[in-house]
């Protein structure tokens, strides 16, 4: 799997499901003012004391070793009051920070301190944050070994602050960021959250921590090779259209869709161009799309395509069989983890600034029933590193800024 799941908030949603399992309550908010990179970015603010506020994303039915590296950049406007449960990897899937197994916590003097599942903390603090400066924090577990030599890990801008191979933690199967992920009696604080990844060890890329990183999504702009779903619901008529009805922010659902119940009916699309350098290095590029079956079936499937210029080669995902009458994101039930996850393009030639702004994406029907598979929004979302320092009110480190 390596490459699990990224987000940048970019489809702009906290409605449960759409881009995130569980949300937090009361002081969570998606906002452009609270961007690294792409158009949106998740604010922690105005908490409820004794209330957690953030996100939750589940990526597996049942809780595993790992080993797990999670990466989120963390800009801090100001600073709590108290020790505060800001990032966690936890076992439990309906609670925000809920069962972490391991966690960072944000201290009142700017530091960060690494904890197991106990709250016991681990290693010495990091050095203190700079307010308005945003900074790549990373954590890790491993439980394969047997408890007591097991691992937990935290860095700050690719260093190591704390670790420990000692560790008593269980298996995990979700992340979250937020704040007072403990509940803690917390109102102080204001804190942003962006491109966030996660990696387990399987595959050949991206085995093990993420590194730095900017996440943007690219959505449909034009027709493109194939425009084969026929019925269409809201904007304009007309199969060449059919762009126009999967790539708004936020996914609308009914309010605009393309349908079919053809066998090998494909859509594909041009995509935005990407506005990264010449220079930069992408490091993953994942199909994502909302989507039901107008009448559960348990038969209909479709999958996500990409390809990297008009008449290429072209890539699937896995089949999505969508029993669902209401609109998913990528799965028909949690995990909702991206089906098309490429770390090349089809023809297995790294992905560049060129490829990017050339591909095409999209969908086809691969098994058919007598109902219909609707498709509101399909998107790439992209996950690069900058090729030079850029100079602003982050890090001037290679990478971070």
């Amino acid at each position: 799997m390596a490459r699990v799941h990224q987000s940048g908030f970019e489809l702009n949603s906290l409605t449960a499901n759409m881009e995130w399992s569980v949300i937090g309550a009361a002081g969570t908010t998606i906002t452009s003012g609270a961007a690294r990179s792409g158009t949106y970015g998740l604010r922690i603010s105005s908490m409820t004391s004794a209330t957690q506020a953030g996100v939750l994303y589940k990526w597996l039915a049942v809780a595993s070793t790992g080993p797990y590296f999670l990466r989120t950049y963390l800009n801090v406007q100001t600073l709590p009051s108290a020790s505060n449960h800001i990032i966690s990897i936890g076992s439990s899937s309906g609670t925000v920070g809920g069962s972490p197994q391991c966690k960072i916590t944000l201290e009142s003097n700017g530091t960060l301190i690494l904890r197991n599942q106990s709250g016991t903390q681990i290693g010495s603090a990091s050095s203190a944050l700079t307010t308005n400066t945003w900074y790549m924090v990373e954590l890790k577990t491993d439980t394969t070994a047997g408890s007591g030599s097991r691992i937990i890990e935290g860095r700050l801008n690719g260093s190591v602050f704390a670790t420990t191979s000692s560790g008593t933690q269980t298996n995990s199967l979700s992340f979250s960021v937020g704040g007072n992920l403990d509940a803690e009696a917390q109102t102080t604080g204001e804190w942003w959250f962006d491109d966030i990844a996660l990696d387990d060890s399987t595959g050949s890329f991206q085995t093990s921590y993420p590194g730095s990183g900017k996440i943007i999504h690219l959505k449909p702009n034009a027709t493109g090779d194939a425009n084969g779903f026929a019925t269409q619901v809201g904007g304009t008529a007309g199969s060449t259209n059919n762009f126009t009805r999967v790539n708004e922010v936020t996914p609308d659902g009914l309010t605009s869709y393309n349908q079919s119940g053809t066998l090998n009916a494909e859509d594909l699309f041009n995509c935005e161009n990407s506005g990264i350098g010449s220079g930069d290095t992408v490091n993953v590029v994942m199909v994502g799309m909302r989507m039901r079956n107008d009448t559960a079936d348990a038969t209909m499937a479709v999958k996500c395509e990409i390809e990297k210029t008009s008449g290429g080669t072209i890539a699937q995902g896995s089949a999505i069989i969508s029993n669902q009458t209401t609109f998913q994101t990528n799965q028909n039930n949690t995990p909702h983890n991206y089906t098309l996850v490429t770390y090349q393009d089809p023809d297995s030639s790294n992905w560049t600034q060129t490829t990017l702004d050339s591909m095409q994406i999209g969908y086809k029907v691969t098994t058919a029933n007598v109902n219909s598979m609707e498709v509101s929004t399909v998107w790439a979302t992209v996950d690069y590193t900058p090729a030079a320092v850029t100079t602003s009110n982050e890090l001037t480190l290679l990478g971070v800024g």
